[in-house]
């Protein structure tokens, strides 16, 4: 319980910092990145509230392990990277180079896979996202994967492992599919003219290492059983 309540304290704080870091890249706000309250855009103050929800879900999910503290990293680099993504959609570099760089140096301390299969997931992640976004091109004659998303890829695939950081792209997918069908159907436009991927990038990723070895081994069970009855 009291791992809870610091990681709720710890988010609330870190919610303000996150996002006056991702200010920065709003060119709403200014070089400071700052602005009057009262004409910050809403998704600022959902992102300060998603905070410590995301914190206390993370740490009550884990316990007080050695790996809590690459997730609670890696959550922050999310939360950052979502902001930035909902007001200019861009996913910055630099937030991504700290991305890579903590969780390279993370990844040493707390080891849940081997080494090798992180800095593998990373390449795999990425390059996958890039031979969508290259196919995607040809066929619709338009841009369809973002930069930043591809880089990003690299970070998630340094948290997540190889088989997770697979499933984190089926499901950050699987998550654009049915927010554009609600889109659609309250005729709100096209995909990607509202919401920019790298929000679902991040749900999904955040979901798939929390949740991603039961989803995998309540799928495959489910497979067994049918194979077994036929």
């Amino acid at each position: 319980m009291w791992l809870a309540v610091m990681a709720g304290i710890g988010g609330l704080l870190m919610g303000g910092v996150l996002n006056q870091v991702a200010m920065r890249w709003d060119s709403r706000f200014g070089a400071l990145g700052r602005s009057p309250a009262a004409t910050k855009p809403r998704h600022y103050l959902s992102g300060q509230l998603a905070a410590p929800v995301v914190y206390v879900i993370s740490a009550a999910s884990l316990g007080l392990v050695a790996e809590l503290v690459p997730l609670l990293f890696f959550v922050s680099i999310l939360l950052v990277i979502v902001q930035t993504d909902l007001a200019e959609r861009i996913i910055p570099d630099r937030i991504v180079l700290i991305g890579v760089v903590g969780l390279l140096l993370l990844r040493l301390w707390s080891q849940p896979l081997p080494y090798w299969n992180y800095i593998l997931a990373a390449l795999i992640g990425s390059g996958v996202l890039l031979v969508i976004g290259i196919v995607g091109e040809r066929l619709l004659g338009k841009e369809t994967m973002g930069g930043g998303d591809v880089k990003l890829y690299i970070v998630i695939g340094l948290m997540l492992g190889i088989k997770l950081t697979l499933l984190s792209l089926f499901v950050a997918s699987l998550i654009g599919l049915l927010v554009t069908v609600v889109l659609r159907l309250a005729g709100r436009g096209a995909y990607g003219e509202l919401v920019p991927f790298g929000p679902y990038i991040a749900v999904g990723a955040w979901c798939a290492y929390l949740w991603g070895e039961g989803w995998l081994h309540g799928y495959l069970a489910w497979v067994s059983r049918m194979f077994s009855v036929g």
